[in-house]
């Protein structure tokens, strides 16, 4: 494990997202290929009047790891009832992503009705202050009216029945906060806290079961990654904690189905030229198999086998990714999570990185997730990350909302 590969997994994620945010509302493949030639899109351009725009999946994907962090310093550090490795739990950090989530919403122009919006929640933090996260970037309807809603999800407490992939595209930095601050734990260990700190963060906002199960897939499949195995081993570890969960057919049945047509890509295209366009037209055709990627289990999926058929090369994983006329932006994030924790951020195209948007701060936040558990570190991070408000100036009292919705420790 090494700084380049946390860069990767978040640059190679924001890439992805911006190089499908400009095809991302083409509901035909037909129409992506008609504008930008035979294999598609492969660089990126002006979204949201700006060079490089990503979109809502690059900005959740930065408050996940700032809520991560601000949870994870306070028991690292020996504070509170979950500081132990083995006390540790997923819902010890759902107070802390909550109120980053709040922030997200805030950088949209939106209230929420949460007793947790307030000024001192909502401004708290370095992130926040960032102008350029400060844009409506197509946010996920779900997204919206879960945090407008003042209601906080779990697996527990089904606030809504919606599965959207807006969940799965944002936790990749569950498994790097793992990764980071449990490195000499055992790996079978951390795996199971990366699962459960992703679904944990997709429910938030999204509790159908397919929802957080593709969440928690994602995370677990990136800590395996980091852990030193390969793509196919870091599935099939992945599939056995998948298994041990209620309501986990769906999903399980779209990452076996990414798999099983990775295996005929393989086969059907060893007469096929590497960057040809029959290749992409396989692709295409298999892609669509999968689904169009507005669900959490169907964007893993896509995401999945794009990697799957292109494990060494990031641009065409990618760019295969994006190619199809379904949910492109989420889709590229999700393939870039994956390889560019496998290869790091130099495997990322130099024409990608140099345009892509927010890069100093995704390389920053990156870093910070990486030095977590580094001890002239985190004094400094504690500043730039601080603590979920668990009771406001005024007297709110929000650890009894969190107690009440989560049945989280005092």
């Amino acid at each position: 494990m090494n700084r380049a590969l946390f860069r990767g997994c978040l640059l190679a994620g924001a890439c992805g997202d911006a190089l499908g945010a400009k095809v991302e509302f083409m509901a035909q493949s037909s129409s992506i290929f008609r504008k930008y030639g035979p294999r598609g899109i492969r660089d990126i351009g002006i979204n949201y009047d700006v060079p490089g725009g990503v979109t809502d999946d690059t900005q959740m994907t930065l408050f996940t790891a700032e809520g991560l962090i601000s949870a994870f310093l306070p028991l690292l550090a020996g504070e509170g009832s979950g500081s132990s490795e083995s006390l540790f739990q997923a819902e010890d950090v759902i107070p802390s992503l909550h109120q980053s989530y709040l922030r997200w919403l805030k950088t949209q122009g939106v209230r929420s009705n949460s007793p947790a919006y307030t000024n001192e929640v909502v401004d708290r933090g370095w992130l926040i202050q960032e102008k350029s996260l400060h844009g409506r970037r197509a946010p996920g309807n779900t997204c919206l009216r879960a945090l407008m809603s003042g209601a906080v999800g779990s697996s527990h407490n089904l606030i809504n029945d919606s599965k959207g992939c807006g969940g799965v595209m944002r936790v990749a930095p569950c498994a790097l906060i793992v990764a980071a601050a449990f490195p000499d734990r055992p790996k079978d260990q951390n795996l199971q806290l990366a699962f459960q700190l992703g679904c944990a963060a997709a429910a938030v906002t999204h509790t159908h079961p397919s929802g957080w199960l593709s969440s928690g897939c994602l995370a677990s499949i990136i800590l395996s990654i980091l852990s030193g195995e390969s793509l196919e081993k870091s599935v099939e570890e992945t599939i056995v904690l998948l298994q041990q969960e209620p309501k986990h057919e769906e999903c399980l049945q779209k990452i076996e189905q990414a798999m099983s047509l990775a295996t005929l890509f393989h086969k059907q295209s060893l007469k096929l030229k590497k960057g040809s366009s029959q290749r992409q037209e396989l692709a295409l055709e298999h892609i669509e198999m999968i689904g169009q990627g507005w669900v959490g289990e169907e964007a893993l999926g896509i995401a999945l086998y794009c990697c799957l058929i292109s494990p060494d090369d990031i641009e065409d994983a990618v760019c295969y990714a994006v190619n199809h006329g379904g949910d492109s932006d989420s889709t590229g994030a999700i393939a870039g999570n994956i390889l560019g924790a496998l290869l790091g951020d130099e495997a990322i195209p130099l024409r990608w990185t140099r345009i892509v948007e927010l890069r100093d701060t995704i390389q920053k936040v990156s870093d910070d997730l990486f030095d977590v558990l580094d001890p002239e570190k985190q004094e400094k991070l504690r500043v730039m990350y601080p603590p979920a408000v668990m009771e406001t100036n005024n007297g709110k009292d929000l650890k009894a909302l969190y107690q009440t919705q989560f049945g989280t420790k005092g």
